[in-house]
């Protein structure tokens, strides 16, 4: 129930108002799967001047879909007041409802919150509140080129992401409906001692199993290699994940270099940024070049091995990163 919550709360901000008449209070209790939902209605009155119906407002798209697929819905006790549409940061996350367990515990099932955004790697400061000192040194690391400029190496074309985004994702959410009915699994994704989870304004936390199990690979590959070569703790920050056609064409108005075409929708694909990476250790600050040339290591290795596509962003400074079906050989189109 909360997994199924964030991914319809990152989808779409309408808020909505529904109303029930002839009750100044009530709760409303919707069963969902095994679980149940409670919807608490408010401030309804009966006056000389008419009739004030009970209020419930949300802008959370799983709520609306949970109340107006409800038998309390369809048999019109409740109704719909009115409908606006808001802003991402306008909408509000106090909902009040509640999700009862089978075993009569109640849970908000609110999206878990977001971790502070980390500074950037020159700032020296991470999500686990390193206390080292930093001594005023930047260290250089060892570093293997990968043969020629990043922008030659890593230039799979968006043809060859999205033929492999198809054949391994499932079909991008344009509306709620296809949202619910994604029959193959997935899997939210957050910060973890691997990697770091970006503030997310343009995609949602959730990757199919291989493409979380890429994403896990690529962020301890790094990690490791940082410290086999005598540096200490860092971490992969990841900018973009699973995008809906509707964050699409919100992105296309900010970028107009993102296409409507992106492989994003497919749940295969992420951005790793180059340019910010996260210290856990500020004792050892390693310079920049270097870790954007190792995380280009760790890329270049995983990539000859047939099991991601790269691209290299300059304007966004990420690598963009698509995973490969395994054991398929896909055509590379120019």
């Amino acid at each position: 129930l909360p997994g199924l919550c964030v991914l319809f709360k990152w989808m779409f901000m309408k808020r909505k108002t529904y109303g029930v008449s002839g009750l100044m209070d009530w709760t409303a209790q919707i069963r969902v799967g095994r679980g149940c939902v409670m919807v608490h209605f408010t401030g309804g009155a009966l006056t000389a001047y008419g009739v004030t119906p009970a209020k419930f407002v949300t802008s959370s798209a799983f709520l609306q879909q949970v109340i107006e697929r409800s038998e309390f819905y369809r048999s019109g006790r409740i109704v719909l007041l009115g409908m606006v549409e808001v802003a991402d940061d306008a909408a509000d996350d106090n909902d009040s409802v509640q999700g009862d367990t089978t075993t009569g515990g109640t849970a908000s099932p609110q999206p878990a919150a977001v971790p502070a955004p980390a500074l950037a790697q020159a700032d020296v400061a991470d999500d686990e509140h390193s206390t080292a000192p930093f001594d005023g040194v930047v260290h250089r690391m060892k570093v293997h080129s990968v043969g020629r400029s990043l922008r030659e190496v890593f230039n799979d074309s968006n043809a060859v992401h999205l033929d492999a985004a198809r054949s391994l994702g499932f079909e991008p959410i344009t509306d709620l409906r296809t949202a619910y009915d994604i029959s193959i699994p997935i899997r939210e994704v957050r910060t973890c001692k691997d990697f770091h989870i970006d503030k997310l304004s343009h995609s949602m936390p959730y990757l199919v199993p291989e493409a979380e199990r890429l994403l896990h690979d690529i962020g301890r590959s790094f990690s490791d290699t940082i410290r086999a070569r005598g540096g200490k703790s860092y971490k992969i920050k990841v900018t973009s994940l699973t995008r809906t056609d509707v964050t699409v064409r919100r992105l296309r108005r900010r970028n107009s270099n993102a296409t409507q075409e992106s492989a994003h929708r497919f749940g295969t694909t992420f951005d790793i940024s180059y340019s910010k990476f996260i210290c856990c250790d500020s004792s050892y600050v390693i310079h920049e070049g270097d870790l954007k040339n190792i995380l280009a290591e760790v890329l270049n290795r995983l990539r000859r091995e047939g099991r991601c596509y790269v691209k290299w962003e300059r304007k966004q400074g990420c690598f963009h990163i698509t995973t490969r079906p395994v054991g398929r050989r896909l055509r590379q189109v120019k």
